[in-house]
């Protein structure tokens, strides 16, 4: 057993190991909304029923400052689960490069929920997701979009599952750019 965990242990230090010395590592910050759907699930009523999430998740992702290198930071989470919830968890991340400015990003969290029904209480998350995230040399802010599958299961007041699955797109994407678009657009005198 402790041999097993030593192996493991090494293994996760070779992961995170720059590969000289000398290798400059910065933070890659991202942000994106996502839009889902899935499976709720009590302990106490088997049969699930459908449910609808939005949310914003952000991380700081660090590592050396290339593509293509496996990077880990924190995270965030705000979701609601159908308007009906309020939840908020932090969260690990790891980014695993699978080529071409695209990767495989897991994210294990906790956090708390407000929830109708008096299912108020604490939460663990794990979330898979693929997608497109290269890295920026020329930012600390990295673009991303993708899909996920995502579990939670509630931890106080009766225990429930939630199995879902949807869209992640990034925010500067999806507002940032468009409002500047118009700004812009809006600054724009006739040439004359």
């Amino acid at each position: 057993m402790a041999r097993d965990v030593s192996r493991a242990l090494a293994l996760a230090l070779a992961l995170f190991a720059p590969a000289t010395a000398r290798a400059d590592w910065d933070a890659q910050l991202s942000s994106r909304v996502s839009v889902g759907g899935g499976a709720y699930v009590l302990e106490a009523d088997p049969a699930p029923w459908p449910l609808f999430e939005l949310g914003l998740r952000a991380d700081l992702l660090l590592g050396e400052s290339r593509d293509e290198v496996v990077r880990f930071g924190p995270a965030l989470d705000v979701r609601t689960e159908g308007f009906r919830t309020l939840e908020v968890a932090g969260a690990l991340a790891i980014l695993w490069p699978t080529g071409a400015g695209f990767g495989i990003t897991t994210t294990f969290g906790a956090g708390w929920g407000a929830r109708p029904e008096d299912r108020d209480g604490a939460f663990a998350l794990g979330q898979l997701a693929f997608g497109w995230r290269p890295y920026n040399y020329f930012s600390a802010y990295a673009w991303t979009a993708g899909v996920y599958a995502a579990g939670r299961v509630q931890l106080e007041n009766g225990r429930a599952w939630e199995l879902t699955i949807g869209l992640e797109l990034d925010v500067e994407l999806l507002f940032v750019i468009p409002f500047m678009f118009f700004v812009e657009l809006a600054r724009a005198r006739d040439p004359e």
